[in-house]
C-alpha cells in the first residue's frame, strides 16, 4: 500500500477514516446541512440558545466572505426578528456560516462536510443523535419552517443547544402565476378606462 504523504493526503484519510468510523448512532457527514425545498426568500430568526462564547450566523463559505445576518449570539442578539438571508431557487444548498468568538475566532460552514469532517460533524450535526432526527440538526416544523440545533464554532460538547435557529421559506410565485395573478388588474383597469 502505497503511503499518503502531504496536508492533502491527511485530509483525505481523516475524511475516510471519519465516514467509515464514526460512533454508532452517529449523523452522516454528507448530504448538503439544508436545501431549499422550493424557491423563494429564506428568513432566519435567532430562537434560543445557551453558550459562554459570542456567535454570528450568516451565510458564506469562507471567513473572506461570511455575511453575518445574526450577531451577539445567544446572550446580547442584534436583532429579536427575523431577517431575510435572500432569494433561493429550489434544490440549492444553502452555505450557512458561523463565526464564534470563545479565546479566538473559530469558524464553521455548512458546505464542509469532507473538507473539515470534525467540525462539521460537531456544528451542523447532531452525532450522538440526542435530538432524535436520526443525526440530524434539523428540525422540520412544518409550514416551511425549521429548528436548527446548533453547536457554536468552538464546541464540543455536542449539546446541540448553543444556537438555536429558526429558518422559514416564503414562496415566490413563479413569473407565470404572477402574470396570472395580474390579468384580473389589467381587466380592471381596462373596463375603467372605458367607462
Amino acid at each position: 500500500m502505497r503511503a499518503i504523504r502531504g496536508r492533502g493526503g491527511v485530509i483525505l484519510l481523516v475524511t475516510v477514516l471519519a465516514l467509515v468510523f464514526r460512533p454508532a448512532g452517529a449523523g452522516a457527514a454528507t448530504g448538503p446541512f439544508f436545501t431549499m425545498p422550493q424557491s423563494g426568500q429564506l428568513f432566519a430568526k435567532f430562537d434560543h440558545g445557551g453558550a459562554g462564547a459570542a456567535s454570528e450566523f450568516g451565510l458564506g463559505t469562507s471567513p473572506a466572505n461570511h455575511v453575518a445576518y445574526l450577531t451577539g449570539l445567544p446572550n446580547s442578539p442584534n436583532t429579536t426578528g427575523e431577517v431575510l438571508l435572500g432569494s433561493f431557487s429550489a434544490g440549492q444548498e444553502i452555505p450557512f456560516s458561523m463565526k464564534t468568538d470563545f479565546f479566538g475566532i473559530y469558524w464553521a460552514f455548512s458546505t464542509d462536510a469532507l473538507t473539515d469532517p470534525a467540525v462539521y460533524q460537531e456544528v451542523w450535526t447532531d452525532r450522538n443523535n440526542s435530538l432524535g432526527f436520526g443525526g440530524s440538526a434539523v428540525q422540520n416544523l412544518g409550514n416551511d419552517q425549521w429548528l436548527l440545533w446548533l453547536d457554536d464554532a468552538a464546541s464540543g460538547d455536542d449539546d446541540d443547544d448553543d444556537l438555536v435557529i429558526r429558518v422559514r421559506v416564503a414562496p415566490v410565485p413563479e413569473p407565470a402565476t404572477a402574470g396570472l395573478l395580474l390579468i384580473p388588474v389589467c381587466t380592471t383597469m381596462i373596463r375603467r378606462r372605458r367607462d
